[in-house]
């Protein structure tokens, strides 16, 4: 299964998690993400799968997420995708032997051979730290039953991997405008564009796991920040605009590591402490507080994210393809490595990060 999908499986439920969200939100859709019913998602040799077929196949699911974004759509679709493809060459498997699929996988089970003795000393000296008070002989029934079930689990995913599927389901992307300050090689293939608040605690904690992409990919991604202070967090929009103030005078990174080291102290004479322990032109600072040209660009920032159905931070868009919360840094991994794969298979499709995202 392509690693990019299945990501996605897992995504929806970490972005609620860890992220930060205003009071009250209300869903938003970014548009459907689908290129029409005939569009094939899925293929297995001369076996296809299309999204008319596959929105059939879980109907009722896909009516429990009509109010959802197209994120959530693309999300449900590369769930079961899979699972329907899978089932349609069990069939056809089934058929060619002239059995049942059932018979199938159980003959997938049977080639792995039975559960050992072994396997089930092994697995109760696993967990015996986690139940001391029962023995082997207590277990021993139930982890053979549960080792039984992971081999029919273990038997359908080698028959999907000798089947070669191939997942053609495309995310859907979010345009934004790429212009913030940034870190990274204004030539990658690859652009993060995040939407950040400097009072969301989950903003802070996914620092690291950005600054690994970053150590990761030194050439190919490029990290671009800009504002989404949430009206809950009621210092988030001074500081955002303190931070373009800093960021005219090229001092913007540092300004936004003093702002995450310091949470709890926004008030306006601790903003202005950063700047000075910064060495800025305090005049120009004040200045710049003073008139709206900052204010103007958080609220670019705030209308653009708004526009893109954004409504919590952190919120990333890789090559606009919309990662919630603080993810961890596989999950950003898996995208990335897609994303470079196709920007070598398609030369001059996906140009380096310019000013517009994803690769226009």
């Amino acid at each position: 299964m392509n690693r990019l999908a299945a990501c996605g499986t897992s995504l929806g439920l970490i972005s609620v998690l860890f992220c930060c969200t205003p009071a009250s939100q209300t869903s938003n859709d970014s548009g459907s993400g689908d290129d029409g019913d005939s569009q094939v998602v899925a293929r297995a040799g001369d076996m296809t799968v299309t999204t008319a077929e596959l929105d059939a196949w879980i109907k009722e699911k896909l009516f429990e997420a009509s109010a959802g974004t197209a994120a959530r759509l693309y999300e449900l679709r590369s769930r079961y995708v899979t699972e329907l493809l899978s089932e349609r060459l069990l069939a056809a498997e089934a058929e060619k032997r002239g059995t049942t699929p059932e018979q199938v996988i159980q003959d997938e089970v049977t080639a792995l051979g039975p559960v050992t003795d072994q396997e089930v000393e092994d697995f109760f000296a696993d967990i015996q730290d986690r139940v001391p008070e029962a023995s082997l002989e207590d277990m021993k029934n139930t982890i053979r039953k549960l080792l039984e079930a992971q081999r029919k689990s273990d038997a359908i995913e080698a028959f999907r991997d000798r089947s070669n599927i191939v997942m053609v389901l495309e995310p859907p992307r979010i345009f934004v405008d790429a212009n913030g300050p940034s870190k990274g090689s204004d030539t990658a293939k690859v652009t993060i564009v995040e939407f950040s608040d400097f009072q969301c605690p989950f903003c802070r904690r996914v620092i690291p796991t950005i600054e690994e992409v970053l150590e990761r990919y030194p050439d190919e991604v490029r990290l671009v920040y800009r504002h989404l202070p949430l009206r809950s967090h009621s210092r988030a929009r001074p500081a955002a605009v303190a931070s373009v103030c800093a960021q005219e005078q090229d001092k913007f990174w540092g300004y936004h590591d003093a702002l995450f080291a310091n949470t709890k102290a926004f008030a306006d004479k601790d903003l202005r402490r950063y700047a000075e322990e910064l060495e800025l032109n305090m005049a120009a600072f004040d200045a710049c507080i003073a008139d709206s040209r900052a204010a103007d660009k958080v609220s670019k920032d705030e209308e653009d994210a708004g526009q893109a159905g954004i409504k919590s931070t952190p919120a990333f868009l890789v090559n606009g393809i919309l990662v919630s919360g603080a993810q961890p840094a596989e999950n950003f991994f898996v995208i990335i490595d897609a994303e470079i794969a196709r920007a070598k298979e398609a030369t001059g499709v996906l140009s380096p990060a310019g000013d517009r995202m994803p690769g226009t």
